[in-house]
């Protein structure tokens, strides 16, 4: 039988994860919350930058219709990408400029 063992990051999350209050206790908003708090401290990111993410998040999720996130691979790497509407529908791009995220 072979022993998977996770990323010491995947380990840090499940044992805070672990103990009471757990993440259903919360409701959906105090647990994305708690779940953004715990990455953060893990991964030595500031207050700033979960603030944007859950500022981000909140927007898409106030997008008129469905939105699906998606990352596609281009030439120059990676990029994040907000789709909605008919998939049968003709395509329109949408880029935001001078620093803006495509929900601004």
């Amino acid at each position: 039988m072979i022993r998977h063992t996770p990323e010491p990051t995947a380990q840090e999350i499940a044992a805070a994860t672990s103990k009471p209050p757990f993440r259903h206790e919360h409701g959906p908003d105090g647990a994305r919350k708690a779940l953004d708090d715990i990455q953060a401290a893990l991964l030595g990111i500031g207050d700033r930058a979960v603030a944007f993410a859950r500022a981000y998040q909140q927007a898409v999720d106030r997008w008129p219709v469905p939105v699906a996130l998606q990352r596609v691979t281009t030439g120059y790497g990676m990029t994040h990408v907000l789709a909605c509407g008919p998939p049968d529908a003709p395509a329109a791009l949408l880029l935001p400029g001078a620093g803006a995220t495509a929900v601004a």
